[in-house]
């Protein structure tokens, strides 16, 4: 080993154990030179620090100003893991490549700074769970770019392109207010952390909400709000996805959503109008869940069915608010009514399709203190459903309203 700077103006250094290239490891006078000839100048060449399977990358990295061309490149050699655990100036834009293989990882666990910008390219995932401050915006081309490692570190700084994948794995609640722009998906990953995407985001892929809560201002399918403008949710078992909606407003929406399990939907604020379908990948009897702190009355007008192995779907209103379904449902696990009020458009025999779904009994006045309406508005129809008033034994103080405002007898 050696106790002193390497400058990499040309060509590609490929470390094969770790601490190859010396062990200076100061950020005032940092190990690796990234783009800079002997004179410390800017080189126009593309050059590349790589680190091979299994190594670790100890000295903290300079990287030079691009504004004579050329690219400045930290990875992976071949495919594996790797991990450079110290800090990168950003003079300039820095690209990491990690390798050809969706398996590939590289790590950076220093914090990355200064006005440079980062790229991220190849087929696997770079993790960044340090505490960034580089301001040149990031872009994803390929693969996927993680921010966190499980843990309540990790960060990611400026614009987003992201015409990859963006996950967020941090344990702890995080917000967002970077805009994400690009053809992408973004997903949350494990973890009962929140996560709140509260820019203008107009990426075009799917959103992932594996567990946890997603929390995000607004949804609309043309332009700019929290959740892009993809036509795809997909939540895990047990997931939360949180609309807020500006005051006084309202947010439409007709994107699709995927639960693999149960699973809820909530607004706050404005008003949610979701006329997009529902698809439950789940073996068993699932639960979707609706809360609401807005003033107005939501909606939803997809269609939710059973599971696609027939599985019992049904429905839980957790909130005090106003929730109208409007649907041709086929869930037959039918409805509680928590709080609130639910108003159905339609209603059927068992069997048939209808806002309060083809199956199942409709509670409601069923928690303690919580006062509960189910308002029927729509046309004169005959119904052979059980309905429910009140709770088991032992509750207290339940109010069950039960109203008929729609035409007809």
């Amino acid at each position: 080993d050696y106790n002193g700077q390497l400058q990499i103006g040309q060509g590609t250094v490929i470390v094969g154990v770790n601490n190859g290239i010396g062990t200076n490891i100061t950020t005032a006078n940092r190990g690796v030179d990234l783009g800079l000839n002997v004179g410390d100048t800017s080189t126009a060449n593309n050059v590349s620090l790589l680190a091979s399977n299994g190594v670790t990358v100890g000295q903290s990295i300079y990287v030079s100003p691009n504004t004579s061309g050329g690219t400045r490149t930290i990875g992976l050699s071949g495919n594996g893991t790797n991990t450079f655990n110290n800090e990168m100036y950003l003079d300039g834009n820095l690209t990491v490549s990690v390798g050809t293989a969706t398996t590939d990882q590289t790590t950076i666990s220093g914090a990355i700074i200064n006005t440079g910008g980062l790229i991220k390219t190849g087929s696997g995932n770079l993790i960044l769970s340090g505490a960034n401050t580089y301001s040149g915006g990031t872009t994803i081309s390929a693969g996927t770019l993680q921010i966190g490692a499980g843990s309540a570190s990790g960060s990611i700084s400026g614009a987003i392109t992201n015409n990859g994948t963006l996950v967020f794995n941090r344990s702890d609640a995080v917000t967002l207010a970077n805009v994400i722009s690009g053809t992408g998906a973004v997903t949350k990953a494990s973890g009962s952390g929140n996560l709140t995407l509260s820019g203008a985001n107009t990426f075009s892929g799917k959103v992932t909400v594996s567990s946890g809560t997603l929390t995000a201002s607004g949804v609309s399918d043309s332009a700019g709000s929290g959740l892009g403008t993809g036509n795809q949710i997909e939540l895990g078992s047990g997931a939360n996805l949180q609309v807020t909606v500006g005051a006084g407003t309202t947010n439409t929406t007709a994107r699709s959503l995927i639960f693999n399990g149960s699973g809820t939907l909530g607004a706050s604020t404005g008003t949610l109008v979701w006329n997009g379908n529902t698809t439950f990948n789940a073996s068993t009897a699932s639960t979707f869940a609706f809360n609401s702190l807005a003033a107005g009355t939501n909606v939803f007008g997809g269609i939710i069915g059973n599971t696609t192995n027939n599985s019992a779907v049904s429905l839980n209103f957790q909130s005090s608010q106003i929730w109208s379904l409007t649907g041709a449902n086929t869930f037959t696990g039918g409805i509680t009514i928590g709080g609130g009020k639910v108003m159905a458009t339609t209603i059927a025999d068992t069997g048939t399709a209808s806002s309060v779904g083809a199956g199942g009994t409709i509670r409601f006045g069923y928690f303690d203190n919580a006062p509960t309406t189910f308002e029927y508005v729509g046309n004169g129809n005959t119904n052979n459903r059980q309905i429910k008033l009140g709770a088991s034994a032992g509750s207290n103080n339940n109010t069950a309203t039960f109203l008929q405002n729609g035409t007809g007898a």
